[in-house]
């Protein structure tokens, strides 16, 4: 428990995180101490308290996240791949881009991604081309580029 409390300390995580940064000190512990097999039991009824107590919520940290990465210039498709490797459900990943509508969330943080990286400078098939690396369509790339925002 005060390992998952101290990781919990340092940001939030997702349930599927906790479990594994839990399981992989288990996995640690068995290959000095020899192998325990109410260890998997351990860690179960640990990430069920932090979820009873709500120190642990996949929803708050997709939202969250999802805010953070808006304001960096990530792509909602990046996002959404992010977030489901971190174990968020499909519905809290659909929760948290609740207050995008339509192309607006993307474009504007496309616009931030070209300022970030200052595109404008740059080649712009070189620019489109690593808008279209960060997850983002052609029209919403070019749009980005040409409003000349970035600058």
């Amino acid at each position: 428990m005060r390992s998952a409390l101290w990781h919990l300390q340092r940001r939030a995580l997702t349930e599927k995180e906790v479990r594994d940064r839990l399981g992989r000190k288990v996995k640690r512990a068995a290959a000095a101490h020899g192998d325990n097999e109410a260890a998997a039991a351990w860690v179960d009824s640990v990430v069920e308290r932090l979820r009873s107590s709500l120190l642990v919520n996949d929803s708050t940290v997709a939202v969250a996240r999802v805010e953070g990465a808006r304001r960096l210039g990530k792509s909602k498709r990046r996002i959404t791949q992010d977030l489901r490797q971190r174990g968020v459900s499909a519905d809290d990943v659909a929760a948290a881009f609740a207050g995008d509508v339509g192309d607006a969330g993307d474009a504007a943080a496309a616009a931030a991604f070209v300022a970030r990286k200052k595109l404008l400078t740059k080649d712009p098939q070189k620019a489109l081309a690593a808008l279209a690396r960060q997850g983002f369509s052609y029209s919403i790339a070019k749009k980005a580029l040409e409003s000349g925002d970035g600058a």
